[in-house]
């Protein structure tokens, strides 16, 4: 029987709830949850590729633009007050870590889970970056990347030329 430790008032002591889980594997797949459902609540259509095998993780569909999408999250705050975030792909031991490619995604989401704030970052705006910090700071320069879901439904995102879409041309 789980036992509970009581105050000298006699009410049981509660911890407060984990904020964020432990493992950051958890916190990947948490976040890709709630990146799911609000680009579901918003109308887009998400796709999962299987497997762990591609750069991103998601395919959004919005009206035909697909644009592929890397979910990141932020689950503390920085002494200077802002969140960091990582921009580059998982790199096999002993190699060092480089930014993301523009063939390899189109977007990257970030969510500042505390806040429960979205960054909908194109590639292009990241792509000489390791990482990068972000606050809900309007004078922020990603500011205006805050709740942009707009993005998604293109232009910007991928298009019928763009890497994602070209290597199935020619495909029944």
């Amino acid at each position: 029987m789980k036992s509970t430790s009581r105050r000298a008032s006699g009410t049981p002591r509660r911890r407060p709830p984990e904020a964020c889980p432990t493992a950051p594997k958890a916190r990947g797949e948490l976040a890709e949850a709630r990146f799911l459902a609000k680009a579901m609540a918003l109308g887009l259509v998400v796709s999962k590729p299987f497997g762990d095998s591609a750069r991103y993780d998601f395919v959004v569909d919005a009206a035909g633009c697909l644009s592929r999408v890397q979910v990141k999250s932020a689950w503390t705050r920085s002494r200077r007050g802002d969140y960091q975030f990582g921009a580059s792909p998982a790199q096999l031991r002993g190699q060092r870590p480089r930014p993301y490619r523009r063939n390899e995604i189109d977007f990257l989401a970030a969510c500042i889970v505390p806040e429960d704030a979205w960054f909908i970052i194109p590639i292009a705006a990241i792509s000489t970056r390791n990482h990068f910090m972000l606050t809900t700071r309007s004078s922020h320069p990603f500011a205006r990347y805050r709740e942009a879901w707009e993005l998604l439904e293109c232009p910007g995102g991928a298009t019928e030329n763009s890497p994602a879409l070209q290597c199935g041309e020619g495909m029944p």
